[in-house]
């Protein structure tokens, strides 16, 4: 077996919305090793544990095999139900071991460009929805050595005439000691606006592979404050309706009907905005202005929970629907290997792409020096 094989993940993930107690079935382990002289083929260092509701978890698998040959696991997936283990689902894992001494190059490189997951590296179309788009989908960084840096760089397009974008990245990736980072971390995209970023990819000491998805979180931040200011503006005509301020509370500007008592009369239009028959009016004194300022602070904490109830029953009312963050989604491949074996694969690499002609030739073209008599 490898004396350092890579770390490998599996994502599982929670469909539910409530936790889930996970295990993986030993039995298929410990087979495996009584067939293999007693030897770990296959190595789950996490195999049990909780998934949060709509969350997932990575897995993380150590393969060290003895042979050159194919070796397959079907692992059962376990959840725990009242008490009791049953199991959800049987995953199978199939992975092939090689002698690095006994196999051909070419076979090699095969192997090698078969590590990752085959995504296109250019986006095949964009998508009319979301204006917002990658210049990429993957940043493949191949095989790199510990403790190495490397660099990409990638452009943030808002192609949408009239709506403002804001966008956040969220980098972190599950396990080790490797880290990504995208500068600017965060910002905003005017209408039509690009922004160049630049991929910092840190290897770390951890020898693994690396093939999983970043984020970069993009809020349309013009309709968010459009759809907020409708909100506002319902809420408060909402409040006006039960609440309706009187002549105790406002008196009209107008000389000629400033000391009438009568109550002022309000209609609503259709889209909820407060109109009065008195076009202009203001608080007469401090009593006043502070009853205002409570009515304020009461029409706020009524738009909170108008927010709550529409988001507890699924956002039937589409002007009350906050606006939803979308992800883009750019996909990290890279293999991390210690720095012996990093140095002897670019040395072999090196040497089978040089050519050393010249020397060759310029012994050919010289002539022995005839002997001095």
């Amino acid at each position: 077996g490898d004396a350092d094989p890579p770390l490998q993940y599996y994502e599982l993930r929670n469909l539910s919305l409530e936790p889930v107690q996970y295990s993986l079935d030993p039995a298929p382990f410990e087979r495996i090793r009584e067939a293999n002289y007693q030897f770990p083929i296959f190595q789950c260092q996490n195999p049990e544990g909780v998934i949060a509701g709509q969350d997932s978890v990575w897995l993380r698998w150590l393969f060290t095999p003895l042979e050159p040959q194919v070796y397959e696991l079907d692992c059962p997936i376990l959840v725990e139900h009242q008490g009791e283990k049953t199991p959800c689902r049987v995953i199978k894992f199939s992975a092939e071991g090689y002698h690095s001494k006994k196999i051909a190059p070419e076979e090699l490189e095969a192997m090698q460009a078969n590590e990752f997951e085959d995504v296109n590296d250019r986006p095949e179309m964009a998508v009319s929805a979301m204006p917002v788009s990658l210049s990429m989908d993957v940043a493949r960084l191949g095989r790199v050595a510990c403790h190495s840096l490397h660099r990409r760089f990638l452009v943030l397009r808002n192609d949408s005439p009239t709506d403002t974008y804001s966008y956040i990245w969220n980098t972190t990736l599950p396990y080790g000691p490797a880290e990504i980072k995208v500068e600017p971390a965060k910002g905003s995209l005017a209408p039509g606006e690009h922004q160049v970023c630049k991929l910092v990819f840190d290897s770390g000491s951890l020898v693994q592979i690396i093939d999983m998805n970043v984020d970069c979180i993009v809020l349309n931040t013009t309709l968010r404050g459009a759809r907020e200011e409708e909100r506002r503006r319902a809420v408060e005509a909402d409040h006006l309706l039960q609440h309706p301020m009187n002549d105790t509370f406002c008196e009209h500007m107008d000389p000629k009907t400033a000391s009438q008592s009568s109550r002022a009369k309000a209609q609503y239009d259709r889209q909820g905005m407060f109109v009065s028959q008195r076009k202009y009016r203001r608080p007469v004194n401090e009593r006043q202005d502070q009853t205002y300022a409570n009515a304020m602070t009461t029409i706020v904490q009524r738009q909170d929970i108008v927010a709550e109830e529409d988001e507890a029953r699924g956002g039937d009312d589409m002007m009350w629907v906050d606006v939803r963050p979308v992800f883009l989604s750019l996909r990290i491949q890279a293999r991390v290997v210690g720095a012996e074996q990093y140095g002897h694969e670019a040395l072999l690499q090196h040497l089978n792409g040089s050519w050393f002609p010249s020397l060759r030739l310029q012994q050919e073209a010289v002539e022995a020096p005839a002997p001095d008599l």
